[in-house]
């Protein structure tokens, strides 16, 4: 990636918080944020996200963080305290099918907040702030997903302006959205 646009993408989400591409020492950090994430979602009797309290999603955490496969991990932090996370992968076969590889979109996964941000719109402006990586790296849409019986985010990803899309070799019970990010 041109390191002239990963500078103009490091900053600020408001005036109190910043983000920046995380590195491999940012790991615990970025562990500790989906942790506290997914115990909230937990503690609401949810299913999703299960995985990342396992061996198996510690090493899909350690993986995006590390860029294995062309992904990019992005921290939120307040206080010098890690308050927000998210990674961008430039294809998803998994979730999408062969339209996850058609080149056209940026896929937003593992978008998480800690508590102590919760309600403060910060998973708005991070969404935001992804779709301008996307579009910046010649992409025409962002697309994101989740558990299709999520009764907030199935509300949310619209409310953002995402479209729910049909897709073929999306797993079942997973719905999909879309957004142009380009003009």
């Amino acid at each position: 990636m041109d390191g002239q646009i990963e500078s103009r993408l490091d900053g600020k989400l408001d005036e109190r918080t910043t983000i920046r591409r995380a590195g491999v020492a940012d790991f615990e950090a970025v562990l500790a944020v989906v942790h506290d994430a997914t115990r909230r979602v937990q503690e609401k009797g949810y299913p999703q996200w299960r995985l990342y309290l396992t061996d198996e999603g510690f090493a899909q955490v350690r993986d995006a963080v590390d860029g294995v496969n062309d992904t990019e991990v992005y921290l939120a932090e307040r206080d010098g305290r890690a308050v927000g996370t998210f990674r961008v992968q430039w294809s998803d076969h998994d979730c999408w099918g062969a339209t996850g590889t058609d080149g056209a979109a940026g896929y937003v996964h593992m978008l998480a907040i800690h508590r102590v941000a919760k309600g403060e719109a910060l998973g708005e402006r991070m969404l935001a702030w992804a779709e301008r990586r996307i579009a910046q790296n010649g992409r025409d849409f962002a697309r994101l997903d989740c558990w299709n019986k999520s009764p907030f985010l199935t509300v949310y990803y619209p409310r953002l302006g995402y479209v729910a899309r049909q897709i073929d070799g999306a797993p079942i019970g997973v719905l999909n959205f879309e957004k142009a990010v380009r003009a």
